[in-house]
């Protein structure tokens, strides 16, 4: 960063980039014809240098991040802040700064779906390298390739599993509020240790979720740059843009799109309002397993994605979540293996009513898989969606989490949001299917599992009763 510029050396460039690919091809040749002569003197570097001046002017409130020490950062920030500007600009400084020849540098910049990073960063990606001479832009995979084949991968969080097995120098997480956490901990954590490379985590404030941890566990780490971007601070929106957001928003959704409140509800959320009333009734705490009732267990069953299972009891009237596991693409073998190494026997087993579909495999119905592994299985009747949701938005004042072994599971709750209809401007009553909605559907089948939620008389059928006249 020069003067608020990213700058890079022309003469720099072409001689660790061009000179590291001619490099290659002399040895190539060299290999393939060893009575040919190769003249290896150095490059003379006394020609003129010329810089390319790449048109990014960064402003001034993300100054302190691309000239921070730390090697991991998360900033919150206000809507219209530029932060996805900035932190393509990062991605692509990265790309140019590292200096290690082979393998080349790579950064993920990574975005909730694959879709909304091309349609966001994909754009400006382009648009700040495009001066670069012999850029490379591979539109279907997304990729900027710079001359000296460093890369910069647009991804999506909900196709995570793709990322694994790859080295990164740096990763970018955008809008981490809403991606499924274990894309930073199950994948790109791991990509970043060869090379010790650097990761930001950036969005706005979405309530008490895992970006909230995040921001709140770092924010004394001597290794992590920690900031927030209020609109009423950073001076980037005018008063007036500012006062008519203020009108046409409710006073929830501006303290929290705009002065990046995490206590603010989250717009479509099911059981946002329901997770935050059981975090300050203090029913998301430490709930220890009662040896004097039976344990439970409720699936649901993704094909061909993600399953999920919560591990329960039932205490007197209240619902009591020991543990939950969740993972996307794994065998029906992996969940029936976890279960069965808890230090407690499950009792019974509730599976959603399309547990009945053979799986291709085995030949076997889910039902029976299970049952043969031990387990006793109950297959719970098909109910509307709908019903289930406001069944379970009932249910909830008797809920009770462990606050560790169910963590991922609350975040489901959290953010299981309604589908956003762009045209009418509005929710709808859709659920969103996103990584959220597996451990939300499966609270549903813990819901419908308990002798609570059984109907007490079914209004289809006349009441019967045997009556007596006594004369």
């Amino acid at each position: 960063m020069h003067g608020g510029t990213l700058m890079v050396n022309r003469r720099d460039f072409s001689a660790g980039v061009a000179g590291l690919a001619a490099l290659a091809a002399i040895e190539r040749t060299a290999k393939a014809n060893p009575r040919i002569p190769i003249d290896l003197r150095p490059m003379d570097r006394s020609d003129p240098v010329e810089r390319i001046q790449l048109p990014y002017n960064p402003r001034s409130v993300f100054l302190p991040y691309h000239q921070r020490k730390q090697r991991f950062a998360a900033i919150v920030a206000h809507r219209r802040c530029g932060k996805t500007v900035a932190e393509v600009n990062e991605c692509v400084k990265v790309c140019l700064n590292v200096q290690r020849s082979f393998p080349p540098p790579q950064v993920a910049y990574i975005s909730p779906t694959f879709a909304q990073g091309k349609r966001n960063a994909w754009m400006y990606a382009k648009h700040y390298t495009r001066k670069i001479p012999g850029m490379k832009f591979l539109e279907a995979e997304t990729t900027l390739v710079f001359p000296h084949e460093a890369r910069l991968i647009l991804a999506g969080s909900d196709n995570y599993d793709g990322l694994r097995g790859v080295y990164l120098d740096h990763a970018a997480l955008d809008e981490f509020a809403i991606q499924d956490p274990r894309v930073w901990g199950e994948v790109v954590r791991a990509s970043l240790s060869e090379y010790a490379g650097s990761a930001t985590f950036i969005g706005s404030a979405k309530g008490r979720n895992h970006f909230y941890d995040i921001v709140k566990e770092h924010e004394n780490d001597p290794d992590w740059l920690i900031m927030t971007l209020k609109a009423s601070q950073t001076g980037i929106l005018s008063e007036q843009e500012l006062d008519l957001a203020r009108r046409t928003m409710t006073p929830e959704e501006y303290a929290q799109e705009y002065e990046c409140n995490f206590d603010a509800a989250v717009r479509g959320t099911f059981y946002g309002e329901d997770v935050e009333k059981a975090e300050n009734e203090k029913r998301i705490t430490s709930v220890s397993y009662d040896t004097n009732a039976p344990v439970l267990a409720a699936m649901d069953l993704g094909i061909g994605g993600a399953s999920s299972v919560w591990v329960y009891q039932l205490i007197g009237n209240e619902i009591h979540f020991l543990k939950f596991y969740q993972d996307t693409g794994q065998a029906l073998a992996v969940y029936a293996d976890w279960m069965m190494k808890l230090p407690y026997p499950i009792q019974t087993l509730y599976l959603p009513h399309d547990a009945e579909q053979r799986e291709l495999q085995t030949g076997l119905t889910r039902t029976q898989f299970m049952e043969n592994r031990g387990f006793r299985v109950h297959v719970l009747p098909k109910v509307s969606e709908a019903g289930g949701i406001s069944a379970t938005r009932v249910a909830f004042t008797r809920m009770w989490f462990d606050r560790g072994g169910c963590y991922d599971g609350i975040d489901c709750l959290r953010m299981y949001r309604r589908t956003y209809d762009a045209k009418k401007k509005a929710f709808s009553e859709t659920p969103l299917k996103d990584w959220a909605s597996h451990g939300a559907d499966g609270v549903r089948y813990v819901v419908q599992s308990t002798p609570y939620a059984t109907p007490r008389s079914d209004w289809s059928t006349p009441i019967r009763r045997n009556l007596r006249v006594v004369v």
